[in-house]
């Protein structure tokens, strides 16, 4: 009954625009209606009856478009309607058949697997879309995702770091082992509060996001505040702050060079 409702009101409706369009006000009796589905109007049929069968339309959203003809062989403006044609009334247990396309290319679409190749992909942003259909023959929305692909041999291959402003007086190195570590020499800094803003390089040439962190360099007044390289040869000697003299290499613990405090964690 609400299907035949529908359609009597948008033939009816057709008819008041096609009246609407004469110069005269003089209602001429509908000749003809016609109908089509989806817009496609070279399939359009004569609608001679109170009701439409729909058991050819697939389940989902469809469009139904109207037109009337007078008896003076005018024809109203095509009028269009959405409609839902109902899912059957059996619920769905269980997803038959999930599939998967990339970068839109829906015309590509392929069943999905338990895991999916990026082997012939670019590197560089892309797009991939999924849906399923359930045991009823009802597809889902498409779920649309975006991934990277990147290179896989890329590794971080040197560094960049200099103090406070002056990125001129950087100071660069390159990274030869795992251990993540990158050794950075304080020099001359005065004591104070000081920045640190360094960057790393991966081995394609891409630098990463400047980062940027303070540190305060303290000048000790008791103890002693001096250490010297004896030569190449020999191990270096150090003095810790409470005044005892070494050799080799640094414990961990705090130390003075050159009336600066460094702690060897």
């Amino acid at each position: 009954m609400n299907k035949r409702r529908y359609i009597l009101i948008a033939a009816g409706f057709a008819v008041c625009m096609a009246a609407a369009a004469q110069e005269s006000t003089e209602v001429n009796a509908i000749e003809k209606t016609v109908y089509w589905f989806d817009g496609d109007a070279t399939s359009a049929k004569e609608l001679t009856t109170s009701s439409i069968n729909l058991e050819n339309l697939s389940k989902g959203v469809h469009t139904i478009t109207v037109q009337t003809v007078d008896s003076k062989g005018l024809w109203s403006s095509a009028e269009t309607h959405f409609f839902v044609v109902p899912r059957s009334a059996t619920p769905a247990t269980t997803v038959s058949l999930p599939e998967y396309w990339i970068d839109g290319h829906a015309e590509k679409r392929f069943s999905l697997p338990k895991s999916v190749s990026l082997e012939n992909l670019s590197q560089g942003v892309h797009t991939i879309s999924f849906r399923a259909q359930d045991d009823t023959g009802l597809w889902s929305s498409a779920e649309t995702r975006f991934f990277v692909v990147t290179e896989t041999n890329v590794h971080i291959a040197r560094y960049q770091y200099w103090f406070d402003d002056a990125q001129d007086d950087s100071q660069t190195g390159t990274v030869s082992d795992d251990s993540g570590l990158a050794y950075i020499s304080f020099g001359s800094l005065i004591p104070g509060e000081h920045t640190l803003s360094w960057r790393v390089g991966d081995s394609k040439g891409a630098w990463s996001d400047v980062m940027t962190d303070t540190f305060t360099v303290e000048l000790i007044t008791t103890g002693i505040d001096d250490a010297s390289q004896l030569n190449e040869k020999d191990p270096a000697t150090w003095f810790s702050i409470d005044g005892r003299k070494g050799q080799g290499a640094l414990n961990k613990g705090v130390y003075i060079v050159n009336g600066k405090k460094i702690i060897v964690k």
